[in-house]
């Protein structure tokens, strides 16, 4: 879940954000609700994956190369995945660092979403599943159009544009290497829908339907 992305529902439903305008003008109340959103979505995602890298820490050593097992050592080579990654020394040679990275690019994506399924409740408030649903829809969207685009494909690897943002988000892949200005449209994008319907809450002065 995406904690916090449902508190606009609360509000309404609670019959309080009435009260709270009286207190705070409108761009105050939904800074500080997109700020918790993002914050709160942030860390619910980091702690736990920095739980399991210092647990790993605890038994393996921190400069050991990357051994992977899951394939037979006569079809698969280490360098091969590191030929598609955005830092291949640092995939190679410093796992841990790189899972750092990935970890800390998911959590800020997971933001991104949370902020995303916060925006669509100024929208739709009377449930609080929207929160949760639209970013889940989102992120099965990029994976479609991704799957789309390559239809017809004989080879996973190819020149094509990558849009699925599980893609971009898997450390052993070209995703961010080759096509990484798209996950920036697709960020970028999220913010241009979330600053509309925050212009669209702010200059809505009819009486809140609650």
């Amino acid at each position: 879940g995406l904690p916090f992305s449902a508190s606009f529902v609360s509000d309404v439903k609670c019959r309080i954000l009435p009260i709270l305008l009286t207190k705070f003008t409108r761009i105050q109340y939904l800074t500080s609700h997109i700020l918790t959103v993002f914050i709160g979505s942030f860390l619910a995602v980091i702690l736990p994956l920095l739980l399991n890298q210092a647990l790993c820490l605890s038994c393996f050593e921190f400069k050991a190369v990357i051994d992977n097992f899951y394939l037979g050592p006569s079809n698969y080579n280490i360098f091969d995945d590191a030929a598609v990654t955005i830092f291949p020394k640092l995939f190679v040679f410093h796992p841990y660092l790189y899972n750092l990275l990935f970890s800390f690019l998911l959590a800020v994506t997971c933001s991104f979403l949370g902020v995303l399924g916060f925006a669509f409740t100024l929208f739709f408030n009377r449930f609080r599943v929207v929160a949760i649903a639209i970013p889940y829809v989102f992120f099965i969207l990029t994976s479609l159009f991704d799957s789309l685009a390559r239809i017809g494909e004989i080879t996973p690897f190819s020149n094509k544009p990558t849009f699925s943002l599980s893609i971009f988000l898997t450390g052993a892949s070209s995703g961010l290497k080759n096509t990484g200005y798209i996950f920036i449209i697709e960020l970028t994008a999220i913010v241009v829908f979330t600053i509309s319907a925050m212009i669209r809450f702010c200059r809505n002065n009819d009486r809140l339907h609650i």
